[in-house]
Order: C-alpha cells, then structure tokens, then sequence
C-alpha cells in the first residue's frame, strides 16, 4: 500500500463538516457521559482537603483516580460509537446509554497500552527538562513533540479496535503514517487551537461571573464546562476518525 501524504485543511474541514452535521444525536449519546463526568468532577472539588497539611492524602488520591477513570471510559464510550458510526454507518439512534461493552473495553485496552509505550520517555524527558541545562531544553521540548506525534500516529488503531480491524495494529499504523509527522502534527495544532478557544470562552465567561457574584462563578464553571468537555470529546473522536479513514480505508476528504 502506498504511503499517502495528509492534506491538513482538507483534513480540519472535513472533521469541522462531520460534527457540524453529526452534532446533534453525537451529543444525546454524551450527555449521560457528561452529566456522570460534571458530577464527579464537582464531588472530586469537594473532597481535596484544601486545610489539611498534606494535599497527597488518600481521599484526594482516590477521587483523582475516579475521576480519571470515569473520564477514560466516557471518552471511549463514545468514541467506539462515533467511529462505528462514521466508519460503518451504525446508527447513534439505537446506542444505548453508558455503553460499556466488549467493544469499548478493547478501545480502553488499547488506549492504555499506548500510554505505556510512551509513559517511560514521556518521563525521561520531562525529568530532563528539569535538571537539563537550558541549552539542551530546546531539544528536549522538540522530543517531547515527536513523542506526542508517535502516540497519535500509533492512536489509529483505536477506530480498528472500535469496527473489529484486527489487521491494524500499532505497528501497521506507525508504517502507514510514515513521512507525515509535520501533517499530523498541524491537524492537531488545528484540532488543539479549537479547544484552546473553547477554554478560554469558558475561562472569560466564569470570570465575568466571579466579578458579579463568586458563587456564580464556580457554577459558571460547571455548566459551560459541558460544552468544552462534548468538544473534546468529539473533535478528538473524528480526528482519529478521519485519519483512519485517510490512511487505512483510503478515502479522500
């Protein structure tokens, strides 16, 4: 098969076009997500002991690994239903809410397994940012990239552990990507930026809020937090989605 090279804009219009006109039923089968996802964010808020002499203890560290791994499963949850739906025309109508099936458990394995592949230089790295002279952190912030673009190129194995693609693997996803690591890291810079507005609209909105009344902004938070996390989850889903489309099925955009 040959290598193809990713068209970038082609690519975010693409992506852009699919949540435009796919947002609505995407979002029914989020918001059970969503609402499980706010309400422990908030019951995780309350339990840090902001008094107590040690923020490390084991209330804290325990509703931070809660929260993690509720976040996780909500991700692939709707991720697995999202690229069976644009991959193999599934309809979202009939997902039944908080999916957790064999299909979301092997997306959530595979995940996993891409954070350890990169979690040891993910480490090494950031340790060398810290200790490393400031000659050499220019380097290591350009490694610290390259790691994070080797992730997603290996993340196209996601939608093909999501429609039963046993033959694309992390391998076969880094061999199929070659000689696009620029291209992939401009749909992410494009991807990231969309989500970075979105922050900061929240961000602005909560602080208009705090200057009226305090409370209010903490609430603020909450509710618009929603939208940015629906946004997150969708864009990353159909970026993944339309480089599996691209690189392995070999559509166009």
């Amino acid at each position: 098969m040959p290598i193809r090279t990713l068209p970038v804009f082609k690519a975010f219009r693409h992506m852009l076009n699919g949540v435009a006109a796919h947002w609505r039923p995407a979002f029914r089968i989020a918001a059970p997500w969503l609402f499980l996802i706010t309400v422990f964010t908030i019951w995780n808020v309350k339990s840090h002991p902001f008094e107590a002499n040690s923020p490390f203890s084991t209330t804290v560290s325990w509703s931070d690994g809660l929260t993690i791994v509720i976040n996780l499963v909500a991700l692939s949850s709707f991720a697995v239903s999202w690229h069976k739906f644009i991959l193999r025309d599934e309809p979202l109508e009939k997902v039944i809410p908080f999916r957790v099936d064999h299909w979301v458990l092997n997306y959530i394995g595979r995940n996993l397994l891409i954070y350890l592949i990169c979690l040891v230089p993910f480490v090494v790295l950031i340790t060398g940012l810290v200790i490393a002279a400031d000659l050499l952190k220019p380097l290591l912030i350009a490694l610290l990239i390259q790691l994070a673009i080797f992730g997603y190129r290996m993340s196209l194995s996601l939608p093909a552990s999501a429609i039963g693609d046993t033959t694309t693997g992390l391998k076969r996803s880094l061999e199929i990507t070659k000689g696009n690591n620029l291209r992939i890291l401009g749909l992410l810079a494009l991807t990231y930026l969309v989500l970075a507005v979105a922050l900061l609209a929240l961000f602005i909105v909560a602080t208009l809020f705090e200057a009226l009344q305090p409370n209010l902004a903490i609430i603020s938070t909450f509710v618009l937090g929603i939208p940015v996390i629906f946004i997150q989850m969708i864009l990353t889903s159909t970026m993944f989605t339309s480089l599996y489309g691209f690189f392995v099925e070999q559509r166009d955009f």
